[in-house]
């Protein structure tokens, strides 16, 4: 008997779907599987699979009309604060009670469980989940957490992939992701415990971006103009930032069109605090520091008129205002592997590009987000007035870290990052 040659299916140039996708997908997904020479990552990302006009599309952007565009990808880590709701942070007061071995640690007892939601240490033979059992007594877990209890019992024994094929900006990729629970993967599951003004689910305003991104030096930086790659380079040697305050003969004069952009963006506003020139680059944008959005600003404090009021000393009442304290405050790092693009709707007049820093004080930022400012170099982009929310693509993961905040009765984090 003569062996056959497996079909290998064609994608198609357009990015669409194949037509055996749904009339053979087992086919598909082997042709798929062969491409594929990573591992894939297994908290839902993307892995790009198709090797068609491979150069052409490396230097093209999707849309080659009278446009412009940044990427700006490598590892760009992405921090949420948020704050546990009332039933789960009395729980949790609890949770050091529900140890085996009675050793009371809630910060343990919260990177435990969030870690069901995780992929599992590559080197242990056994999950996460019985990891947790080994430690958790259940009877007290359900006497004494009984919220947390009803998600536990959603978690499965083992967690199974789901596969599908994705069509994005014209390239077909394979999206996988492991089920490890009936009903949260681990973004609904912080969304199911904590209060933030950064869940992916509300970042739904095209004018304002609720992600807070760092992004560092040591990032990759393409600018398209008309669809065609016109530079690339390393971000912090790209843009070759001027500091203010490192070279006493660096003058803050503005171009028309840099306070125009400036005045614009103000007039927006998009920022609680005044924003401050700090830096130049050397393509002529300015890199202003002070940044706090205002989604941000409210979540800490409220939307009390008097916040607002022209000349308010913030620092002389702020307490009398703030909403939650530091020991409900949990803070949460991505370090996603992933590449954001910005999007200008005409040829990009760098005059008006704008980069913003959240805070106001390096040592204010670093106690917050542990990044020195020779590392973090801005969090926003905005052209002529306006922000430009990214477009994420998020092709793997290296790690997610999780911090519950043990000191008591101390302002949160998501405010000292933004202070002087």
């Amino acid at each position: 008997m003569i062996k056959k040659n497996k079909k290998k299916i064609k994608l198609p140039k357009d990015g669409s779907l194949p037509d055996e996708l749904f009339t053979n997908p087992d086919e598909v997904f082997a042709t798929l599987l062969d491409d594929i020479k990573d591992s894939i990552d297994p908290t839902g990302s993307l892995k790009k699979i198709s090797k068609l006009d491979q150069n052409q599309n490396n230097n093209k952007t999707s849309d080659q009309d009278n446009s412009s565009e940044i990427h700006i990808s490598g590892r760009i880590d992405n921090f949420l604060f948020g704050k546990i709701k009332d039933p789960y942070f009395e729980e949790l007061e609890k949770s050091g009670d529900v140890f085996r071995d009675n050793q009371k640690n809630n910060q343990l007892f919260l990177e435990k469980f969030f870690s069901l939601f995780l992929e599992k240490d590559p080197f242990s033979e056994k999950t996460n989940l019985q990891l947790f059992e080994e430690i958790i007594d259940t009877k007290k877990f359900l006497q004494h957490c009984p919220n947390f209890y009803k998600i536990y019992l959603t978690v499965l024994p083992e967690a199974y992939e789901n596969k599908e094929i994705v069509s994005k900006d014209g390239e077909p990729y394979l999206k996988t992701k492991h089920v490890r629970s009936t009903a949260y993967d681990h973004y609904s599951f912080l969304e199911e415990i904590l209060d933030s003004p950064s869940h992916l689910s509300q970042n739904t305003n095209p004018e304002t971006d609720n992600q807070f991104r760092v992004f560092s030096d040591d990032l990759f930086i393409e600018i398209f103009n008309d669809g065609k790659k016109i530079e690339e380079g390393q971000l912090g040697k790209f843009l070759d930032l001027k500091e203010a305050e490192l070279d006493d003969d660096f003058n803050f004069k503005y171009s028309d069109k840099q306070k125009e952009a400036f005045d614009n963006l103000t007039k927006n506003k998009l920022s609680y605090w005044g924003i401050r020139p700090a830096a130049a680059t050397k393509q002529n944008s300015i890199r202003h520091d002070g940044f706090w959005p205002i989604g941000f600003f409210k979540f800490v404090f409220g939307n009390s008129p008097e916040l607002f009021k022209e000349g308010i000393n913030l620092y002389g009442i702020y307490e009398n205002f703030l909403k939650y304290k530091s020991e409900k405050e949990v803070k949460i790092c991505f370090s996603n592997v992933s590449k954001c693009v910005f999007k200008f709707p005409e040829k990009i007049d760098f005059e008006k590009l704008i980069f913003l820093r959240c805070g106001l004080d390096e040592e204010c930022r670093f106690a917050a987000i542990n990044y020195d400012d020779n590392t973090n170099l801005f969090n926003y982009i905005a052209y002529n007035g306006e922000l430009i929310k990214p477009e994420e693509t998020i092709f793997g993961d290296k790690g997610i870290d999780l911090q519950f905040c043990l000191e008591p009765n101390r302002q949160p984090d998501f405010y000292d990052l933004f202070i002087n």
